[in-house]
């Protein structure tokens, strides 16, 4: 238990801030205003357990905001939006509000279908959340009150975690990162081989193919240093077979 604070007087401070608000609506007190402000950022889940947050912990409402987010796998046709409050990097350590799922994607390669994720907060705090494919035109949306969730204590606890563990959240956020930096490469390599596989020499795809093995093995065994290693020699090698096949177009 925490021993009050006893300098003030409660009746003082409440009648003080009626007075305030009372002076502010007559325009008797004309340099003074009253903001609501959204208490904690919100955004979204993507990749790997990340958050992307939308729009930022106190931010003054109303207020609306909006990113592009692509898909994370081949031909992927569904969405799952996981609406988060928080100041955490991982989404498993913010507040979730709700889920939802946009479907009907069109079906692309990675990464190049462009979905909207629409944030909007009325003056009553009342959360708007939409998706929409922007090939489509396909949309969903959710309606949350934050306001019923989230408690003050909530509030209190989710900024105090977040002071507590900054240093190792931003060192987990980095991992994952690399990691799907890493996972996308491989991707990518996979599309040109494909792709290409008439155009480049048997000793370049023999390096493309060993290098993809390497890495889908420091991805395993998870060390950061050695997938950050693996991620340039690849970056290379993808170079070097992006301007062979140039030297033999031409």
């Amino acid at each position: 238990h925490q021993t009050p604070y006893q300098k003030i007087n409660p009746d003082e401070v409440v009648g003080l801030g009626a007075a305030i608000q009372a002076g502010i609506l007559t325009k008797e007190i004309e340099d003074v205003v009253l903001l609501d402000v959204n208490p904690l950022s919100l955004g979204i889940e993507t990749k790997g357990g990340l958050v992307a947050r939308i729009i930022p912990r106190n931010t003054i409402i109303p207020t609306s905001e909006d990113q592009i987010f692509t898909t994370a796998k081949i031909n992927q046709t569904s969405m799952d939006i996981n609406v988060l409050q928080g100041e955490r990097e991982m989404a498993v350590d913010n507040i979730s509000l709700g889920e939802f799922r946009l479907t009907g994607i069109h079906p692309q390669p990675q990464g190049q279908s462009r979905v909207e994720v629409s944030f909007s907060i009325d003056a009553n705090g009342i959360l708007t959340v939409s998706a929409m494919d922007l090939q489509t035109d396909n949309e969903v949306s959710i309606k949350i009150d934050s306001t019923e969730m989230v408690s003050e204590e909530m509030i209190s606890q989710a900024i105090m975690d977040a002071k507590n563990n900054v240093k190792s959240d931003a060192e987990n956020r980095q991992r994952i990162e690399t990691i799907i930096r890493a996972e996308n490469l491989i991707t990518n390599v996979d599309e040109i081989i494909k792709d290409n596989s008439r155009q480049l020499s048997e000793y370049i795809l023999q390096d493309l193919n060993s290098l993809v093995i390497a890495l889908k093995k420091d991805i395993k065994q998870g060390d950061i240093k050695n997938i950050k290693n693996g991620i340039s020699l690849l970056t290379q090698s993808i170079s070097a077979a992006k301007n062979s096949k140039a030297k033999k177009v031409s």
